[in-house]
């Protein structure tokens, strides 16, 4: 038995604008994972603290084709600039793509791009 669904010609827009966000969304998440998957490995850096002389362990990047360390801050503004996202979004790209918690193109937290 087929059913039809009338909706208003506002209510078409406001469900298409909805699919098209959560499918930018989820591709933009994806277009950037799949860049720091080809260019960039999870490192830890032990460093010495020059206050207390402790070792102190953080997470960092190392690049993949010149073995350079970057810090989380500095790929962080380089995908700002060059996605043209938010501070928020690149955090949460980074810090999801660091504990595996990105699911079918969705941060753990939901942010703005």
């Amino acid at each position: 038995m087929k059913k039809k669904l009338i909706i208003s010609e506002a209510q078409l827009n406001k469900l298409a604008s909805y699919i098209a966000e959560n499918t930018k969304y989820q591709h933009m998440v994806e277009i950037i994972v799949d860049d720091l998957e080809k260019n960039y490995r999870k490192a830890v850096e032990t460093y010495e603290d020059v206050i207390s002389g402790d070792y102190q362990q953080r997470n960092v990047f190392e690049i993949k084709v010149s073995e350079e360390v970057i810090d989380p801050l500095a790929l962080s503004e380089y995908i700002q600039k060059k996605y043209k996202v938010s501070e928020e979004f690149s955090q949460q790209i980074l810090d999801d793509w660091c504990s595996g918690s990105i699911n079918n193109g969705l941060l753990s937290k939901d942010v703005n791009i």
